[in-house]
């Protein structure tokens, strides 16, 4: 059975929580620990639950959702690929306790002030980072001062869709 069809099968989350019962059906894993590869997309997810404890995962997508907390996320220092792009999230805090962060989607969120991005100035691997895909953004792409204080971030990425 693909991935497509596992996530076909377990459409969507309980109550919006990521479950250990629901990571381990879609990703065939018997062990949560072992997970290295998570794609979540539209599932419902509100909250992140027992992501922590995929303490292997390198690639974790779980855009489309509505997710605004990103605590759980604080313990995956293997984490290289994230996709968080179309949900709920104004704060990125957590973010700077991933080491190994190589690549960034936060398009399509809520985040309206520069501060809030601040903490990405402290993710010392980022090369990839998308703030807007297209017409879609964030309110702080807004911002008069937006583009000048964004100018830190693209000479750090060798990728940036600022």
């Amino acid at each position: 059975m693909s991935a497509n069809e596992k996530l076909e099968e377990c459409r969507m989350v309980e109550d919006g929580y990521l479950s250990e019962q629901f990571v381990k059906q879609l990703t065939g894993d018997f062990d949560i620990a072992c997970v290295i590869h998570i794609q979540a997309r539209n599932t419902g997810i509100e909250n992140l639950g027992c992501v922590y404890m995929c303490q292997n995962l390198v690639s974790l997508d779980v855009s489309c959702n509505k997710i605004n907390d990103l605590s759980p996320l604080y313990m995956l220092q293997n984490l290289q690929l994230l996709n968080l792009s179309n949900n709920k999230i104004s704060l990125l805090k957590g973010l700077e306790r991933l080491p190994s962060l190589r690549s960034l989607n936060i398009s399509g969120n809520v985040i309206d002030s520069m501060e809030s991005l601040r903490v990405l100035e402290t993710v010392p691997n980022l090369r990839k980072l998308v703030i807007r895909d297209g017409k879609v953004s964030n309110p702080v792409c807004h911002l008069d001062s937006y583009p000048a204080k964004l100018k830190a971030f693209s000479s750090r990425t060798s990728y940036a869709r600022l």
